[in-house]
Protein backbone atom coordinates (compact mmCIF):
# COMPACT_ATOMS: atom_id res chain seq x y z
CA UNK A 1 0.00 0.00 0.00
CA UNK A 2 1.21 3.33 -0.72
CA UNK A 3 1.39 6.08 1.63
CA UNK A 4 -0.49 8.72 -0.59
CA UNK A 5 -2.94 6.44 -0.57
CA UNK A 6 -4.39 6.04 3.23
CA UNK A 7 -3.61 9.81 3.71
CA UNK A 8 -6.87 11.75 3.08
CA UNK A 9 -5.52 14.86 1.97
CA UNK A 10 -2.68 14.00 0.01
CA UNK A 11 -4.72 13.36 -3.26
CA UNK A 12 -5.71 9.92 -4.86
CA UNK A 13 -9.13 8.89 -6.47
CA UNK A 14 -10.91 9.54 -2.76
CA UNK A 15 -10.09 12.62 -2.86
CA UNK A 16 -10.97 13.59 -6.48
CA UNK A 17 -14.49 11.75 -6.02
CA UNK A 18 -14.98 14.16 -2.69
CA UNK A 19 -15.32 17.42 -4.29
CA UNK A 20 -18.41 18.16 -6.07
CA UNK A 21 -18.17 18.87 -9.92
CA UNK A 22 -18.98 22.26 -10.67
CA UNK A 23 -21.08 22.68 -14.13
CA UNK A 24 -19.22 24.90 -16.46
CA UNK A 25 -21.14 28.36 -17.54
CA UNK A 26 -22.15 28.28 -21.42
CA UNK A 27 -21.79 31.66 -23.09
CA UNK A 28 -24.65 33.20 -24.73
CA UNK A 29 -25.69 35.76 -26.80
CA UNK A 30 -29.17 37.87 -26.73
CA UNK A 31 -29.88 39.80 -30.11
CA UNK A 32 -32.69 42.73 -29.89
CA UNK A 33 -33.57 44.65 -32.87
CA UNK A 34 -35.86 48.19 -31.42
CA UNK A 35 -35.73 51.50 -32.06
CA UNK A 36 -33.50 53.77 -30.61
CA UNK A 37 -36.01 55.42 -28.41
CA UNK A 38 -36.45 52.26 -26.46
CA UNK A 39 -32.67 51.35 -26.58
CA UNK A 40 -31.88 52.66 -23.19
CA UNK A 41 -34.75 50.92 -21.49
CA UNK A 42 -34.40 47.67 -22.97
CA UNK A 43 -31.07 48.17 -21.76
CA UNK A 44 -32.07 49.21 -18.43
CA UNK A 45 -34.12 46.04 -18.19
CA UNK A 46 -31.35 43.86 -19.32
CA UNK A 47 -28.67 45.41 -16.61
CA UNK A 48 -30.90 44.99 -13.66
CA UNK A 49 -32.32 41.52 -14.74
CA UNK A 50 -29.07 40.03 -14.93
CA UNK A 51 -27.45 42.35 -12.47
CA UNK A 52 -30.21 41.18 -9.93
CA UNK A 53 -29.79 37.22 -10.42
CA UNK A 54 -25.86 37.51 -10.37
CA UNK A 55 -25.31 37.07 -14.11
CA UNK A 56 -24.01 40.47 -14.75
CA UNK A 57 -23.17 40.59 -19.15
CA UNK A 58 -19.66 40.07 -20.06
CA UNK A 59 -20.49 43.15 -22.50
CA UNK A 60 -23.61 45.16 -23.92
CA UNK A 61 -23.17 46.22 -27.77
CA UNK A 62 -25.35 48.30 -29.83
CA UNK A 63 -24.80 49.89 -33.20
CA UNK A 64 -27.11 50.83 -36.04
CA UNK A 65 -28.99 48.29 -37.74
CA UNK A 66 -29.35 49.63 -41.09
CA UNK A 67 -28.65 52.58 -42.73
CA UNK A 68 -31.66 54.82 -43.06
CA UNK A 69 -33.78 52.89 -40.01
CA UNK A 70 -34.09 54.03 -37.29
CA UNK A 71 -33.37 51.14 -35.41
CA UNK A 72 -30.57 49.78 -33.12
CA UNK A 73 -29.15 46.33 -32.72
CA UNK A 74 -28.01 45.67 -29.67
CA UNK A 75 -25.74 42.59 -28.26
CA UNK A 76 -25.94 40.93 -24.72
CA UNK A 77 -22.95 38.80 -24.16
CA UNK A 78 -23.25 36.23 -20.88
CA UNK A 79 -22.38 33.36 -19.07
CA UNK A 80 -24.57 31.16 -17.80
CA UNK A 81 -24.86 27.91 -15.88
CA UNK A 82 -27.21 25.44 -18.05
CA UNK A 83 -29.47 24.92 -14.91
CA UNK A 84 -29.96 28.74 -14.68
CA UNK A 85 -31.07 28.96 -18.42
CA UNK A 86 -34.97 29.58 -17.29
CA UNK A 87 -33.42 33.26 -16.41
CA UNK A 88 -32.33 34.28 -20.08
CA UNK A 89 -35.47 32.97 -20.77
CA UNK A 90 -37.65 35.24 -18.71
CA UNK A 91 -35.74 37.96 -19.72
CA UNK A 92 -35.81 37.08 -23.23
CA UNK A 93 -39.74 37.24 -22.87
CA UNK A 94 -40.17 40.39 -21.20
CA UNK A 95 -37.85 42.13 -23.81
CA UNK A 96 -40.39 40.43 -25.90
CA UNK A 97 -42.73 42.54 -24.23
CA UNK A 98 -41.32 45.91 -24.42
CA UNK A 99 -44.07 47.38 -27.13
CA UNK A 100 -41.86 48.77 -29.95
CA UNK A 101 -38.94 45.86 -29.76
CA UNK A 102 -38.76 44.37 -33.42
CA UNK A 103 -37.11 41.36 -33.07
CA UNK A 104 -34.81 38.93 -29.75
CA UNK A 105 -33.40 35.92 -29.92
CA UNK A 106 -30.56 34.29 -27.94
CA UNK A 107 -28.59 31.61 -28.70
CA UNK A 108 -24.90 29.76 -27.61
CA UNK A 109 -21.65 31.14 -28.68
CA UNK A 110 -18.88 28.82 -29.20
CA UNK A 111 -16.38 29.50 -26.19
CA UNK A 112 -13.39 30.68 -28.18
CA UNK A 113 -15.30 33.32 -29.77
CA UNK A 114 -16.62 33.97 -26.02
CA UNK A 115 -13.38 33.88 -24.39
CA UNK A 116 -11.58 36.48 -26.96
CA UNK A 117 -14.44 38.83 -27.13
CA UNK A 118 -14.45 39.01 -22.91
CA UNK A 119 -10.51 39.81 -22.98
Amino acid sequence: MAFASWIPFAGGRAAARALPAVPPARPYVITVLCPESVQDRVEQLVRLTLDDTGLPPAEIATHNANAGMDARLMRVLVSCPVERRGILVRLVQEIGLVPPVRSVHWETVPSATFACRCH
